[in-house]
C-alpha cells in the first residue's frame, strides 16, 4: 500500500491535489492537505522525510512512491498554518516522516498480488555491527490497469491506465563516538504511468544523496 492511502484512511482531512490514489494519479496531482476544502496550490503542506522537504519547490508535489513505507518508523502530523517556522511551504500543516531508526538486525519481505496483473513486492533488511550500521529497502508495485473509457467509448488509440513503480533506498550510519555520528542515504526511484492512451504516458525519476 502507498504511503498516502495510509495517511489518507488514518488523518482526517488528508487529501491529494485531485483527491484520487497515488496508484493512479500523475505526479504532478500529488500534492497534500491536511484541510479537505478542495486541495490547490494556496492548500500546500510541508512533507519533510528526517528533517528533508519531499515537495517539489515549484508546484508543491510530492511522489509518494520515492518513500519505501517499510523504511518509515513513525509519522507526525501537524495540522494548520506552520510558515513561522518551517517556511511557506508548509501553509496547510506540516507531515513528518520519520525513518526506522539502525538499532539491530532485523528483515522483512511483504508480497502482495491482485487482479488486473497487479502485484506489490516489498524487502528489506539492516545489519548492525558495533559502530557502523547499514540498511537496504526495496519496493516494487505494477498492475495493468483498467480501461478509462467504456468499452462502447473506446478506439484503437485507448488503452489501460497502467502504473509500474520501483524505490531502491540504502543507508548506513557511524556512531563516532557518544555525541557524534554520521548518517549516509541513497536513494533511487522510478515512476512510470500509462494514462489511457498509447501517445498519453508519464515517467518520473530520480536520484537522491545526503549526508548528516
Amino acid at each position: 500500500m502507498q504511503l498516502d492511502a495510509i495517511l489518507r484512511a488514518q488523518v482526517p482531512g488528508f487529501s491529494l491535489f485531485r483527491r484520487n490514489s497515488s496508484l493512479t494519479a500523475n505526479p504532478t496531482t500529488q500534492g497534500v492537505t491536511l484541510r479537505d476544502f478542495g486541495p490547490s496550490g494556496a492548500g500546500r503542506t510541508l512533507v519533510l522525510l528526517d528533517g528533508i522537504p519531499l515537495n517539489d519547490p515549484f508546484a508543491g508535489y510530492v511522489l509518494w512512491s520515492q518513500v519505501p513505507v517499510a523504511s518509515i518508523d513513525s509519522v507526525l502530523v501537524i495540522p494548520g498554518g506552520g510558515a513561522g517556522l518551517f517556511g511557506n511551504a508548509a501553509l496547510a500543516g506540516t507531515i513528518f516522516l520519520h525513518s526506522k531508526p539502525l538499532t539491530g538486525n532485523a528483515g522483512y519481505a511483504d508480497v502482495i498480488a491482485g487482479d488486473r496483473d497487479t502485484y506489490e513486492a516489498a524487502v528489506s533488511g539492516a545489519i548492525v555491527h558495533g559502530t557502523l550500521a547499514a540498511a537496504l529497502f526495496a519496493e516494487r508495485f505494477s498492475t495493468s490497469g483498467y480501461p478509462v473509457l467504456e468499452a462502447s467509448q473506446r478506439g484503437p488509440v485507448d488503452n489501460k491506465a497502467s502504473a509500474d513503480s520501483d524505490v531502491l533506498d540504502f543507508r548506513g550510519q557511524w556512531q563516532i563516538d557518544r555525541d557524534n555520528s554520521l548518517h549516509i542515504e541513497a536513494r533511487r526511484f522510478d515512476d512510470e504511468r500509462g494514462n489511457g492512451t498509447t501517445l498519453t504516458g508519464n515517467d518520473t525519476a530520480g536520484e537522491d544523496l545526503s549526508a548528516v
